[in-house]
C-alpha cells in the first residue's frame, strides 16, 4: 500500500464545502470520548467482551457513532453518511490518498 498526497488540482471544497466546520465539530466529538474515557487514542472499533457466552466482539467505536448521528441529524442520510465518510477517511489518511 502506498500513501500519495491529494493532487493539487482537484478541489475538495466543491464538493465538500462544509469541510472547516465539520472537522472542528468532529473534533470536539472526539476531544469529549478520549476525555470521557481518559485516553490520548482513539479506535475504530471497540472490544466488547460478553461474559456469559464467554465470546469476545467486536463493534464500530462510540465516537464513530456520535460523529455519524451529529452529520445524519444535521444533513440527513446522504449528505450525512458522504459527511461522515469524508472525516472519517481526512482523520486516517490525513490528507493522503491512499493506492
Amino acid at each position: 500500500m502506498e500513501i500519495k498526497p491529494i493532487a493539487k488540482g482537484k478541489d475538495v471544497n466543491k464538493e465538500w464545502p462544509t469541510k472547516e466546520k465539520d472537522m472542528h465539530a468532529a473534533q470536539l466529538i472526539m476531544e469529549e470520548y478520549a476525555r470521557e474515557q481518559n485516553s490520548d487514542s482513539l479506535g475504530l472499533l471497540e472490544l466488547v467482551v460478553d461474559t456469559e457466552e464467554k465470546k469476545l466482539d467486536f463493534r464500530i467505536a462510540n465516537w464513530v457513532i456520535a460523529i455519524a448521528y451529529h452529520f445524519n441529524t444535521l444533513y440527513g442520510a446522504n449528505q450525512g453518511d458522504f459527511v461522515t465518510r469524508q472525516v472519517i477517511t481526512k482523520c486516517i489518511t490525513q490528507g493522503h490518498v491512499i493506492h
